[in-house]
């Protein structure tokens, strides 16, 4: 939702660190906006292993003491990634030791870099890789789904209730998603050539072609409860819980009718979801 202040950042983390589990290897995974030395430093006083993008004209020092921007760095155009170790960065702090991961891949005009405070190898490579894991869903939440910015909500509260609804109809819409490629099903809405769609992206063109094609709709999220045996053959009754999950699609239609629509809106469609007849809704 555009850049934050360091600041920012320090605080957040300050509020999600007592919820984390104990006794649990935690890693910090981010872009190059948590770069900051300072966010580092509280990454490394929680002991939290880091792995953090770098913008290319960040200046590095060589053991040499010779300080040069990370683009200057020898990184051959199309290469594989590039280990480099025991490095500081910025001139003003100096901070490090850290280590430094580079890529050019093909698809990039300009090298990319990471910086790790463990051992840059091609484990820390894999390890950054799942950071990936986490991008489909900033797409799915901005302009590829639900257009979250478009609500222009700035009462924290509207936008805390805007954002509970659309979690839990992002773990409905995943869920499809998932059966979908499970069972082969994802011809119905995705193209060979370019697999690229997010399990949400998946989920929520199924469900928007089967309201208009008469498909039959998967609705079966519980917790713990295993994915079905085989495709429906017919809309499956929903729990409560379940029809709340097709309320807060009704909601995300009308939100993208009036991006300035008020959240008092999510109660109209909790309530509405149980008489939707398409999906025969029981509560």
């Amino acid at each position: 939702m555009g850049g934050t202040a360091v600041e920012c950042q320090i605080e957040l983390l300050r509020e999600v660190a007592p919820l984390l589990p104990a006794g649990k290897r935690i890693t910090f995974f981010g872009d190059a906006e948590f770069r900051a030395v300072a966010l580092q430093t509280y990454c490394q006083s929680q002991v939290w292993p880091r792995h953090v993008g770098l913008k290319g004209d960040l200046h590095i020092q060589l053991e040499s003491g010779q300080w040069l921007p990370l683009i200057d760095l020898p990184i051959r155009p199309r290469s594989g990634p590039v280990y480099c170790q025991n490095f500081r960065y910025t001139a003003k702090h100096a901070f490090g030791p850290v280590n430094i991961l580079a890529r050019w891949s093909r698809k990039e005009h300009w090298p990319r870099f990471w910086a790790t405070d463990l051992s840059a190898d091609r484990d820390a490579w894999r390890r950054g890789r799942k950071r990936f894991w986490i991008e489909p869903t900033f797409r799915d939440w901005k302009s590829g789904g639900f257009d979250l910015e478009g609500s222009r909500l700035i009462d924290h509260r509207a936008l805390h209730g805007l954002v509970s609804g659309m979690a839990i109809t992002t773990l409905w819409m995943v869920h499809v998603g998932l059966v979908l490629s499970t069972y082969s099903r994802r011809p119905f809405v995705d193209v060979l050539h370019k697999r690229d769609y997010s399990l949400f992206r998946l989920g929520r063109d199924y469900l928007r072609r089967a309201d208009v094609m008469g498909w039959p709709v998967l609705i079966d999220v519980a917790v713990h409860q295993p994915a079905p045996h085989r495709w429906p053959g017919s809309a499956n009754h929903l729990s409560w819980p379940q029809a709340g999950a097709v309320g807060l699609l009704l909601l995300y239609k009308k939100q993208r009718q009036n991006p300035r629509m008020p959240t008092s809106l999510i109660t109209e469609s909790w309530h509405r979801a149980a008489s939707w007849p398409a999906l025969n809704c029981i509560t």
